[in-house]
């Protein structure tokens, strides 16, 4: 697998995932950093190619992205801001992806979470890989203090009563997951509201740090045991 090169100077999140323990569990996480959405893609490429050679289990890539608008494949040019040339002058990246789902922002603080799994030999289906992603993503939230925080599967992420704090957009490829999840932990969130998240107009969105949880010194520890309790690994 290659390297994980690490922008920490940029990360908002580097300080809580620098000791990332990786001791036990059959499946490593990764912390990469601030990581260009591109760069992300190409290694879960590669961490698809090492579990289809037989020579993974599995491995979960944490990081942050730049300020980066991805529209998946269900995503309506209503969705986008109707600025986008000016965001991307403004130094944003815009990405149109292979993924499931609509429109989704990536920023410094917003953890993002790539799990490559073979689904097969876990005995998933994309439906039950999605409930247990977002199932693992509310225990960790409301470990954080935001008790509120619920799962749901329509529309698809974790809700703090109608405000959205995390979202999945996915693609299967050959039994094998890619793309992935992602959590607003300390993020900037007046930037939700120049499009449609998820394809929701007026969508409000939330973070960890906007319902007051915390404290993020146990964010690592919170989110990699709540993935290792709900998918065993």
């Amino acid at each position: 697998m290659g390297d994980v090169s690490i922008n920490a100077e940029a990360s908002r999140l580097q300080t809580y995932f620098s000791t990332l323990d990786n001791t036990s569990g059959r499946c490593p996480f990764v912390w990469g950093g601030l990581l260009d959405f591109a760069q992300a893609r190409s290694l879960q490429s590669e961490h698809r190619d090492a579990i289809l050679r037989g020579e993974s289990e599995g491995v979960v890539l944490l990081c942050e992205h730049p300020k980066t608008l991805s529209a998946g494949k269900r995503t309506k040019e209503d969705d986008l801001p109707a600025d986008l040339k000016v965001w991307c002058e403004n130094g944003a990246q815009f990405v149109r992806t292979d993924r499931g789902g609509s429109a989704t922002l990536h920023l410094p603080g917003q953890l993002v979470l790539y799990p490559t799994f073979n689904l097969r030999h876990l005995g998933l289906g994309v439906k039950r890989f999605v409930s247990l992603g977002l199932e693992a993503l509310t225990k960790c939230v409301q470990n954080l203090g935001v008790q509120a925080a619920a799962a749901r599967l329509d529309p698809a992420g974790v809700w703090v009563e109608d405000r959205k704090i995390a979202s999945v957009g996915l693609r299967i490829e050959r039994g094998v997951s890619m793309h992935g999840f992602s959590l607003n932990v300390a993020c900037e969130l007046d930037e939700f509201r120049s499009f449609s998240p998820c394809g929701i107009a007026a969508c409000p969105v939330t973070s960890v740090v906007e319902e007051g949880g915390g404290p993020l010194d146990d964010l690592a520890h919170h989110m990699t045991q709540s993935w290792r309790d709900t998918f065993g690994c």
